[in-house]
């Protein structure tokens, strides 16, 4: 699993048991811009997911207590659900809780505006911005030949997330994330994302690597989105 080029992470909390491969999201233009955004939300056209085999929403404990017939279905470790790890052939609607730890804000309507990782990275994982900033530089400066990409142990680590911190940067970066997959056909990944241009660009011209569950993160809290 040793990799000199790309920074491999062991997870914590939720995602024990689980490697991701980060970036640094204070230095990536799409995060900047989204989690300064006030009073706004973004619109996202559903005709644009069909590729998605997962929508993850967010709300909060204010939306809950209004709406009593929406239950969250995201509450425990990863481990224990595998739902974005394990492809179906079925579409399936992820509603997860605000943690607690954030304090509702009636101007804050992006769930970029409550970002963890930019909270940690800010805080106790300082250390890990020149890892992540190296897999920034990395991932999105060029097509990584596959004899340089990571392979990994499937009896240690079956489960791979992409961007527990941080989110596509550019068609290179999204490009090396699906020949990771290729070069790993025994391990199940889980890209969660914003940028549905980016992957609608992509597959509308590949194939889907049958271990990798796309999963779409929507932008916007307290507004459930479907397929």
């Amino acid at each position: 699993m040793k990799n000199e080029l790309i920074k491999i992470s062991k997870m914590s909390g939720k995602l024990e048991k689980f490697l991701s491969i980060n970036t640094n999201n204070l230095d990536i233009d799409f995060c900047k811009r989204t989690s300064n955004l006030r009073n706004k939300q973004i619109k996202i056209n559903p005709d644009k997911l069909k590729l998605f085999d997962i929508i993850f929403n967010v709300v909060d404990k204010p939306y809950l207590d209004k709406h009593k017939k929406v239950k969250y279905n995201c509450n425990r470790h990863c481990i224990e659900c595998l739902k974005c790890y394990k492809p179906t052939n079925k579409k399936q609607i992820i509603i997860e809780k605000l943690k607690d730890n954030f304090k509702t804000d009636p101007e804050k309507k992006l769930i970029c505006n409550y970002c963890y990782a930019k909270k940690n990275l800010e805080t106790y994982r300082k250390n890990c911005i020149p890892c992540y900033q190296k897999n920034n530089n990395v991932l999105s400066s060029d097509i990584i030949k596959k004899d340089q990409l990571p392979k990994i142990d499937k009896e240690k680590y079956p489960y791979v997330r992409f961007n527990s911190y941080g989110e596509l940067i550019n068609m290179n970066h999204l490009i090396n994330l699906i020949n990771i997959c290729k070069i790993n056909p025994d391990i199940h990944f889980s890209l969660y994302t914003k940028r549905f241009n980016l992957v609608n660009n992509y597959f509308k011209n590949h194939k889907k690597p049958k271990n990798l569950v796309l999963v779409y993160s929507n932008p916007n809290i307290n507004n459930i989105l479907k397929f």
